[in-house]
């Protein structure tokens, strides 16, 4: 609908624009109100914020060095490089503590990425980690991919958004001078939600 009503035509004049813009938002908002008649309204407390990758990523490090019970983690690419083993020595501080700690990478996403001395690390001190759908055992589950990129702390502080856990999406990596992603921290109702989500996968 948007693309339809937005679409730049060669009659344009600012009159057409604007009433097309009014058209849309009108159309929007009734379809915002069609969906909220059949969906449950969750509840998000605390602190919600929407920063820079760089300083989420130091929320996140934060936050799992506070962690008092439990680091869950999942992640479409996980690597075992500079960032990798920053979190992994973090993890396996807290695994030393007690801490319950799950993580799950994807199994096509994170192919390779992690070092066979890095999981070793990970199973010694009692860090729990599974890939999804590997498909080093089914070429069948190659289309079926998890893309999921979450932290959460003790089932209630969440870290969601769009980066996954690797170098690159700090420094750029080899492909780009930099890299813009955006990430969310937020507390309340909707962390169960995710650890459903977690659990399920």
């Amino acid at each position: 609908v948007r693309r339809l009503l937005l679409r730049k035509r060669e009659d344009d004049t600012p009159d057409a624009i604007k009433k097309r813009l009014g058209l849309y938002h009108q159309r929007t908002e009734l379809l915002i109100n069609e969906i909220q008649k059949d969906t449950k309204v969750v509840r998000v407390n605390g602190e919600r914020t929407i920063e820079e990758i760089q300083t989420d990523l130091v929320k996140i490090v934060e936050d799992i060095k506070n962690a008092k019970k439990s680091i869950l983690m999942e992640y479409f690419i996980w690597r075992s490089d500079e960032l990798g083993e920053q979190i992994k020595n973090l993890l396996l501080e807290k695994a030393k503590q007690g801490l319950e700690i799950k993580l799950l990478f994807d199994g096509l996403g994170s192919m390779g990425t992690i070092s066979k001395k890095y999981r070793k690390e990970l199973s010694e001190v009692g860090v729990e980690f599974r890939y999804f759908l590997d498909i080093k055992f089914s070429i069948l589950k190659f289309n079926y991919r998890n893309h999921r990129k979450m932290t959460i702390i003790d089932h209630k502080i969440l870290h969601t958004g769009g980066m996954n856990l690797g170098e690159e999406y700090i420094t750029g990596g080899k492909k780009f001078e930099t890299w813009r992603d955006t990430n969310a921290r937020i507390e309340g109702e909707i962390v169960n939600q995710y650890l459903t989500i977690f659990f399920t996968d």
